[in-house]
Protein backbone atom coordinates (compact mmCIF):
# COMPACT_ATOMS: atom_id res chain seq x y z
CA UNK A 1 0.00 0.00 0.00
CA UNK A 2 2.71 2.44 1.14
CA UNK A 3 5.40 2.31 -1.75
CA UNK A 4 7.35 5.22 -0.87
CA UNK A 5 11.19 4.41 -1.09
CA UNK A 6 12.11 3.62 2.89
CA UNK A 7 14.72 6.22 3.12
CA UNK A 8 11.71 8.58 2.23
CA UNK A 9 9.26 7.23 4.43
CA UNK A 10 8.61 9.45 7.69
CA UNK A 11 9.22 7.83 10.95
CA UNK A 12 6.78 6.88 13.38
CA UNK A 13 7.46 6.70 17.10
CA UNK A 14 5.95 4.24 18.72
CA UNK A 15 5.56 4.81 22.79
CA UNK A 16 5.25 1.41 24.97
CA UNK A 17 4.67 2.28 28.60
CA UNK A 18 4.71 -0.53 30.70
CA UNK A 19 3.87 -1.78 33.96
CA UNK A 20 3.33 -5.50 35.57
CA UNK A 21 3.00 -7.09 32.28
CA UNK A 22 5.30 -9.68 32.22
CA UNK A 23 2.81 -12.46 30.47
CA UNK A 24 2.32 -10.11 27.91
CA UNK A 25 5.14 -7.25 27.29
CA UNK A 26 6.82 -9.71 24.96
CA UNK A 27 3.57 -10.33 23.14
CA UNK A 28 3.28 -6.71 22.79
CA UNK A 29 6.80 -5.16 21.69
CA UNK A 30 6.95 -7.99 18.82
CA UNK A 31 3.24 -6.75 17.56
CA UNK A 32 5.01 -3.26 16.95
CA UNK A 33 8.30 -4.81 15.57
CA UNK A 34 6.79 -6.90 13.26
CA UNK A 35 4.68 -4.32 11.72
CA UNK A 36 4.72 -4.16 8.03
CA UNK A 37 5.69 -0.46 8.10
CA UNK A 38 9.23 -0.80 9.53
CA UNK A 39 10.73 2.57 9.65
CA UNK A 40 9.62 2.86 13.56
CA UNK A 41 11.62 4.04 16.53
CA UNK A 42 9.97 1.52 20.08
CA UNK A 43 10.56 3.52 22.81
CA UNK A 44 9.59 1.28 25.56
CA UNK A 45 9.18 3.12 29.22
CA UNK A 46 8.88 0.77 31.95
CA UNK A 47 6.93 2.62 35.17
CA UNK A 48 8.29 1.10 38.20
CA UNK A 49 7.21 -2.70 37.57
CA UNK A 50 7.99 -4.65 40.64
CA UNK A 51 7.04 -7.92 38.50
CA UNK A 52 9.57 -9.62 35.83
CA UNK A 53 8.44 -7.22 33.13
CA UNK A 54 12.28 -4.94 32.70
CA UNK A 55 13.46 -8.68 32.80
CA UNK A 56 11.40 -9.65 29.38
CA UNK A 57 12.34 -6.24 27.98
CA UNK A 58 16.25 -6.45 28.81
CA UNK A 59 15.91 -9.80 26.20
CA UNK A 60 14.17 -8.40 23.35
CA UNK A 61 16.94 -7.24 20.79
CA UNK A 62 16.49 -4.75 18.34
CA UNK A 63 18.31 -2.07 17.18
CA UNK A 64 15.00 0.11 16.96
CA UNK A 65 13.95 -0.30 20.62
CA UNK A 66 15.16 2.37 23.37
CA UNK A 67 14.64 1.32 26.61
CA UNK A 68 13.91 3.21 29.85
CA UNK A 69 13.42 1.98 33.21
CA UNK A 70 11.81 3.74 35.75
CA UNK A 71 12.47 3.38 39.12
CA UNK A 72 9.28 4.23 40.70
CA UNK A 73 5.28 3.74 39.64
CA UNK A 74 3.82 7.19 38.43
CA UNK A 75 6.39 9.51 39.58
CA UNK A 76 6.76 11.35 36.02
CA UNK A 77 4.57 10.77 33.11
CA UNK A 78 6.09 7.66 30.99
CA UNK A 79 4.00 9.14 27.98
CA UNK A 80 5.21 12.29 28.15
CA UNK A 81 8.68 11.57 28.90
CA UNK A 82 8.05 9.38 25.55
CA UNK A 83 7.06 12.38 23.50
CA UNK A 84 10.14 14.23 24.63
CA UNK A 85 12.42 11.62 23.25
CA UNK A 86 10.24 10.94 20.13
CA UNK A 87 12.25 12.08 16.67
CA UNK A 88 9.39 10.66 14.28
CA UNK A 89 6.76 12.41 11.71
CA UNK A 90 3.74 10.50 13.54
CA UNK A 91 3.12 9.15 17.27
CA UNK A 92 1.62 5.96 18.26
CA UNK A 93 0.68 4.23 21.55
CA UNK A 94 1.13 1.00 22.51
CA UNK A 95 -0.20 -0.64 25.70
CA UNK A 96 1.67 -3.39 27.54
CA UNK A 97 -1.11 -6.03 27.32
CA UNK A 98 -1.86 -5.56 23.64
CA UNK A 99 -1.28 -6.81 20.49
CA UNK A 100 -1.23 -5.21 17.09
CA UNK A 101 -2.11 -6.58 13.41
CA UNK A 102 0.65 -6.19 11.12
CA UNK A 103 -0.40 -3.93 8.91
CA UNK A 104 -1.72 -1.39 11.48
CA UNK A 105 0.48 1.09 10.96
CA UNK A 106 1.18 0.80 7.15
CA UNK A 107 -2.69 1.35 6.92
CA UNK A 108 -2.85 4.53 9.02
CA UNK A 109 0.79 5.98 7.55
CA UNK A 110 -1.03 5.92 4.09
CA UNK A 111 -4.53 7.79 5.14
CA UNK A 112 -2.39 10.72 6.87
CA UNK A 113 0.14 10.98 4.39
CA UNK A 114 -3.09 11.26 1.75
CA UNK A 115 -5.30 13.49 3.89
CA UNK A 116 -3.29 15.94 5.09
CA UNK A 117 -6.18 17.79 7.07
CA UNK A 118 -6.08 14.57 9.37
CA UNK A 119 -4.53 14.87 12.34
CA UNK A 120 -5.28 11.55 14.03
CA UNK A 121 -5.52 8.17 12.50
CA UNK A 122 -7.98 5.78 14.91
CA UNK A 123 -8.54 2.57 14.04
CA UNK A 124 -11.63 -0.70 15.45
CA UNK A 125 -10.77 -2.56 17.85
CA UNK A 126 -11.13 -6.44 18.82
CA UNK A 127 -10.95 -7.88 22.17
CA UNK A 128 -9.35 -10.65 23.50
CA UNK A 129 -8.91 -12.68 26.60
CA UNK A 130 -5.79 -13.85 28.62
CA UNK A 131 -4.64 -16.12 25.97
CA UNK A 132 -5.32 -13.80 23.01
CA UNK A 133 -8.07 -15.92 22.08
CA UNK A 134 -11.45 -13.41 21.00
CA UNK A 135 -13.64 -12.41 23.59
CA UNK A 136 -17.42 -12.26 22.24
CA UNK A 137 -18.90 -10.02 25.38
CA UNK A 138 -17.04 -7.47 27.63
CA UNK A 139 -17.98 -4.33 29.39
CA UNK A 140 -15.57 -2.95 26.53
CA UNK A 141 -18.06 -3.99 23.91
CA UNK A 142 -19.80 -1.32 22.22
CA UNK A 143 -17.17 1.48 24.08
CA UNK A 144 -15.19 2.66 20.94
CA UNK A 145 -16.81 4.58 17.49
CA UNK A 146 -16.26 3.66 14.36
CA UNK A 147 -18.13 6.19 12.17
CA UNK A 148 -16.22 9.45 10.88
CA UNK A 149 -18.09 12.64 11.60
CA UNK A 150 -17.51 16.01 11.44
CA UNK A 151 -15.25 18.21 13.99
CA UNK A 152 -18.29 19.96 14.94
CA UNK A 153 -19.73 16.93 15.79
CA UNK A 154 -17.13 15.18 17.81
CA UNK A 155 -16.92 18.64 19.67
CA UNK A 156 -20.41 17.81 20.51
CA UNK A 157 -20.19 13.94 20.87
CA UNK A 158 -17.08 14.39 23.80
CA UNK A 159 -19.35 16.82 25.45
CA UNK A 160 -22.47 15.10 25.47
CA UNK A 161 -21.30 11.49 25.90
CA UNK A 162 -17.42 11.66 26.81
CA UNK A 163 -14.41 9.02 24.87
CA UNK A 164 -14.99 6.57 22.87
CA UNK A 165 -11.72 6.02 21.03
CA UNK A 166 -8.63 3.96 21.67
CA UNK A 167 -5.46 5.50 22.46
CA UNK A 168 -3.40 2.29 21.57
CA UNK A 169 -5.15 2.30 18.07
CA UNK A 170 -4.02 5.92 17.12
CA UNK A 171 -1.61 7.13 14.85
CA UNK A 172 -0.83 11.25 15.71
CA UNK A 173 1.05 14.06 14.15
CA UNK A 174 4.06 14.62 16.66
CA UNK A 175 3.73 18.46 15.65
CA UNK A 176 0.16 18.43 16.92
CA UNK A 177 0.02 16.41 19.78
CA UNK A 178 3.39 18.51 20.83
CA UNK A 179 0.99 21.43 20.12
CA UNK A 180 -2.02 20.67 22.99
CA UNK A 181 0.95 19.91 25.57
CA UNK A 182 0.92 16.04 25.45
CA UNK A 183 -0.94 14.30 28.78
CA UNK A 184 -2.41 15.95 31.86
CA UNK A 185 -0.77 14.04 34.41
CA UNK A 186 -3.31 14.44 37.12
CA UNK A 187 -5.61 12.44 34.89
CA UNK A 188 -5.60 8.68 35.51
CA UNK A 189 -8.56 7.17 33.92
CA UNK A 190 -9.50 9.74 31.37
CA UNK A 191 -6.19 11.76 30.12
CA UNK A 192 -6.22 10.39 26.58
CA UNK A 193 -9.60 11.84 26.42
CA UNK A 194 -8.29 15.03 27.42
CA UNK A 195 -6.09 15.09 24.67
CA UNK A 196 -8.55 14.08 22.18
CA UNK A 197 -10.66 17.08 22.86
CA UNK A 198 -7.75 19.71 22.80
CA UNK A 199 -5.89 17.96 19.38
CA UNK A 200 -9.67 17.80 17.47
CA UNK A 201 -9.38 21.60 17.38
CA UNK A 202 -6.34 21.20 14.93
CA UNK A 203 -7.40 19.39 11.89
CA UNK A 204 -10.15 16.11 11.79
CA UNK A 205 -9.98 13.04 13.12
CA UNK A 206 -10.46 9.28 11.07
CA UNK A 207 -11.63 6.36 12.34
CA UNK A 208 -10.59 3.05 10.15
CA UNK A 209 -13.15 0.70 10.62
CA UNK A 210 -11.49 -2.26 10.83
CA UNK A 211 -10.02 -4.18 14.06
CA UNK A 212 -6.31 -2.98 13.83
CA UNK A 213 -5.34 -4.08 17.16
CA UNK A 214 -6.41 -6.52 19.65
CA UNK A 215 -7.45 -4.67 23.40
CA UNK A 216 -6.74 -7.51 26.14
CA UNK A 217 -9.40 -7.68 28.72
CA UNK A 218 -8.28 -8.98 32.02
CA UNK A 219 -11.00 -9.30 34.58
CA UNK A 220 -10.40 -7.42 37.42
CA UNK A 221 -6.96 -5.76 36.22
CA UNK A 222 -7.93 -3.33 33.15
CA UNK A 223 -7.37 0.30 34.44
CA UNK A 224 -10.63 1.58 32.25
CA UNK A 225 -12.49 -1.51 33.91
CA UNK A 226 -15.89 0.40 35.19
CA UNK A 227 -15.34 -0.84 39.02
CA UNK A 228 -17.07 1.58 41.87
CA UNK A 229 -13.43 3.33 41.80
CA UNK A 230 -12.35 3.80 38.79
CA UNK A 231 -16.22 4.99 38.00
CA UNK A 232 -15.72 8.08 41.12
CA UNK A 233 -12.63 9.08 39.34
CA UNK A 234 -13.83 9.28 35.56
CA UNK A 235 -17.16 11.68 37.13
CA UNK A 236 -14.26 14.00 38.72
CA UNK A 237 -11.85 13.88 35.78
CA UNK A 238 -14.72 14.04 32.97
CA UNK A 239 -16.07 17.16 34.52
CA UNK A 240 -12.81 18.78 34.89
CA UNK A 241 -12.01 18.08 31.31
CA UNK A 242 -15.47 20.14 30.22
CA UNK A 243 -14.13 22.59 32.04
CA UNK A 244 -12.13 22.95 28.42
CA UNK A 245 -14.82 24.23 26.34
CA UNK A 246 -14.97 27.67 28.69
CA UNK A 247 -11.48 27.78 27.12
CA UNK A 248 -9.96 29.36 24.35
CA UNK A 249 -9.63 27.89 21.57
CA UNK A 250 -12.68 25.64 21.98
CA UNK A 251 -15.27 27.76 23.08
CA UNK A 252 -15.33 29.61 19.32
CA UNK A 253 -16.07 26.51 18.65
CA UNK A 254 -19.34 25.59 20.55
CA UNK A 255 -21.67 27.45 18.62
CA UNK A 256 -21.67 25.64 15.88
CA UNK A 257 -21.72 22.52 17.83
CA UNK A 258 -24.43 23.65 19.85
CA UNK A 259 -25.88 25.98 17.49
CA UNK A 260 -29.61 23.94 18.20
CA UNK A 261 -29.26 24.21 22.04
CA UNK A 262 -28.37 27.88 22.27
CA UNK A 263 -30.45 31.06 21.38
CA UNK A 264 -29.87 33.41 18.90
CA UNK A 265 -28.81 35.97 20.66
CA UNK A 266 -25.73 34.00 21.96
CA UNK A 267 -23.32 36.52 20.48
CA UNK A 268 -20.77 36.81 23.01
CA UNK A 269 -18.41 34.85 25.55
CA UNK A 270 -21.16 34.85 28.93
CA UNK A 271 -24.06 34.53 26.83
CA UNK A 272 -22.55 30.99 25.05
CA UNK A 273 -21.32 29.91 27.80
CA UNK A 274 -24.64 30.06 29.94
CA UNK A 275 -26.35 28.59 26.92
CA UNK A 276 -23.54 25.32 27.03
CA UNK A 277 -24.42 25.66 31.03
CA UNK A 278 -28.34 25.60 30.80
CA UNK A 279 -28.03 22.59 27.98
CA UNK A 280 -25.46 20.85 30.68
CA UNK A 281 -28.43 21.29 33.31
CA UNK A 282 -30.81 19.45 30.85
CA UNK A 283 -28.77 16.12 30.43
CA UNK A 284 -29.57 15.54 34.11
CA UNK A 285 -26.08 13.69 34.83
CA UNK A 286 -23.85 14.39 38.17
CA UNK A 287 -20.81 14.82 35.68
CA UNK A 288 -22.76 17.84 33.36
CA UNK A 289 -24.09 19.49 36.85
CA UNK A 290 -20.56 19.36 38.30
CA UNK A 291 -19.44 20.98 35.71
CA UNK A 292 -22.55 23.75 35.23
CA UNK A 293 -22.05 24.45 38.59
CA UNK A 294 -18.50 25.46 38.79
CA UNK A 295 -18.55 27.36 35.42
CA UNK A 296 -21.81 29.60 36.36
CA UNK A 297 -20.57 30.05 39.58
CA UNK A 298 -17.40 31.71 37.45
CA UNK A 299 -19.76 33.75 35.29
CA UNK A 300 -22.22 35.45 37.86
CA UNK A 301 -19.36 36.03 40.05
CA UNK A 302 -18.37 38.50 36.76
CA UNK A 303 -20.46 41.40 37.38
CA UNK A 304 -20.69 42.20 33.69
CA UNK A 305 -21.03 39.03 32.67
CA UNK A 306 -24.06 38.22 34.91
CA UNK A 307 -25.95 41.56 33.31
CA UNK A 308 -25.36 40.03 29.98
CA UNK A 309 -26.70 37.13 30.94
CA UNK A 310 -29.60 38.27 32.43
CA UNK A 311 -30.69 39.98 29.43
CA UNK A 312 -30.95 37.44 27.86
CA UNK A 313 -31.87 34.61 29.66
CA UNK A 314 -33.64 36.37 32.22
CA UNK A 315 -33.29 36.58 35.92
CA UNK A 316 -34.25 32.82 36.03
CA UNK A 317 -31.14 31.76 35.14
CA UNK A 318 -29.94 32.80 38.78
CA UNK A 319 -32.53 31.00 40.37
CA UNK A 320 -32.04 27.56 37.95
CA UNK A 321 -28.18 27.95 39.60
CA UNK A 322 -29.95 28.14 42.77
CA UNK A 323 -31.60 25.30 42.61
CA UNK A 324 -29.40 22.86 40.64
CA UNK A 325 -26.47 23.92 43.27
CA UNK A 326 -28.59 22.11 45.87
CA UNK A 327 -29.63 18.95 43.75
CA UNK A 328 -25.95 18.27 44.09
CA UNK A 329 -25.09 15.09 45.43
CA UNK A 330 -21.77 15.04 47.19
CA UNK A 331 -20.81 12.02 49.78
CA UNK A 332 -17.56 11.25 51.12
CA UNK A 333 -17.00 7.68 51.54
CA UNK A 334 -15.46 7.20 55.46
CA UNK A 335 -12.57 5.29 56.86
CA UNK A 336 -13.09 2.35 58.87
CA UNK A 337 -10.67 3.37 61.99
Amino acid sequence: MFKKDKEKKPLVSVILSSYNHEEFIEKAIFSVLKQSYEKLELIVIDDGSTDRTPEKIKKIHDSRIQRIFLKHNREIHPRNLGLRLAKGTYVAFQNSDDEWKDDKLEKQIYILENKKNIVACFTGVEFIDKESMPLQKSWAHGLFCTKNISRSAWIRRFFDSGNCLCLPSSLIRKESIRMTGGFRGSLIQLSDFDLWVRLILLGDFHIINEPLIKMRILKGKNVSRPDVWNMRRVKIEFSEILERYAQNPVHTEIKKAFANVLPWRAHSYAIILAGLVRYAWSLNSPIHQLFANRLMSKLIDNSLYRKEIIDVYGIGIIHEFITHRGELELTIKKKKI
